[in-house]
């Protein structure tokens, strides 16, 4: 009896086992007690969130039917462009979809009284059926909400109440400091200086709109200005002693933007940890609250902080004569800060 040679096909077959294959070992997340599992899931929740949102007015304010005064509409909506956008709320949004673990934890959270979502419907679609909510859950006890302005900062007079509403419940409020390019000729940047005379021209920030702006939180306690770091903005130091790695023009050579960025970055962490200040983080980068005294490294060190000041002189001016003229004020008590963005 001649013996078949086994084919190509049937060594295949052959090689497949019949039987079940055994379990396979648990990963070393798997072998994590559920205490601490839970532990891990709400640090990464990021419990002290930064949220980036657009608030966007049209360029002229438009009256709107049955209401004594000029409305003025305000759009607010998560960054378009999900990629690139670090805020804690998608962080958290993704969490939830891991295992169930992640998920009772950001279920309890959620129930807290103080989580509200900002943000209103995307209306695109005529089908209110389609339209898709943005999932912009925020802690307003806890989290700082940043906003990227669009349109100009009109007096608070003008809103409508509904959005008023959203923005009141808001505790910490930012706004980043930094130069805003428009592609139009005849751009006119939001914080501009509209004062008599224009006497903050040089400042990125006018305490007179910023005033307009702060109007819009009346429950914040606290308004933020957020600055991103470059290595541009600080004030770097020759890299080497005198007479080693020159310049042509007999310069001392500056130090490399990332060496400059990793020593401002240890520099103001240090202190907020030792100072117990302020500490913020999303996806991407830490937030470090700093104070005037340890900012000269910085080039924005002068006039940032004359916007600050001047912010804070406006508002306490105001409730001062409030309390002269009629004895009381309406006016919130509001701490003016700054944070410094770093790369976490």
């Amino acid at each position: 009896m001649s013996t078949r040679t086994p084919t190509k096909s049937t060594r295949k077959l052959r090689a497949k086992p019949t039987t079940i294959s055994k379990r396979k070992e648990p990963s070393g997340y798997q072998k994590i007690p559920d205490e601490l599992r839970l532990k891990i899931w709400q640090e990464a929740s990021l419990p002290h969130g930064v949220h980036y949102f657009t608030l966007e007015t049209p360029p002229n304010p438009t009256p709107r039917r049955n209401l004594p005064e000029i409305m003025l509409p305000i759009t607010v909506k998560p960054l378009e462009a999900a990629q690139s956008d670090s805020s804690a709320w998608r962080v958290r949004s993704n969490i939830r979809g891991i295992d169930n673990t992640a998920w009772e934890v950001m279920a309890k959270w959620e129930k807290k009284d103080s989580i509200k979502l900002i943000g209103t419907p995307n209306t695109s679609s005529s089908n209110a059926s389609t339209r898709v909510k943005p999932k912009g859950l925020v802690d307003t006890a806890n989290d700082l909400v940043c906003f990227r302005w669009k349109g100009l900062v009109h007096p608070e007079r003008i809103i409508a109440p509904e959005d008023r509403e959203m923005l009141s419940c808001l505790k910490r409020v930012g706004l980043e400091y930094k130069m805003h390019l428009g592609s139009a000729k005849d751009y006119i940047p939001p914080f501009t200086c509209v004062c008599a005379q224009r006497p903050h021209k040089h400042l990125l920030i006018c305490p007179l709109p910023l005033d307009y702006f702060i109007k819009y939180f009346s429950g914040a306690d606290t308004f933020y200005f957020v600055v991103k770091l470059t290595g541009q903005m600080i004030k770097g130091e020759p890299s080497g002693p005198r007479g080693q790695k020159r310049q042509h023009g007999g310069k001392a050579k500056r130090k490399p933007a990332a060496q400059l960025i990793s020593e401002a970055t240890s520099h103001f962490r240090e202190i907020a940890l030792r100072e117990k200040l302020e500490v913020f983080h999303d996806k991407k980068n830490t937030y470090y609250e700093m104070r005037k005294c340890d900012t000269e490294i910085l080039t924005i060190h002068d006039h940032m902080w004359q916007s600050v000041d001047g912010a804070r002189m406006r508002r306490e001016a105001r409730r001062t004569r409030d309390i002269v003229f009629f004895g009381r004020t309406r006016e919130k008590y509001v701490w003016f800060k700054a944070l410094l963005c770093a790369p976490t």
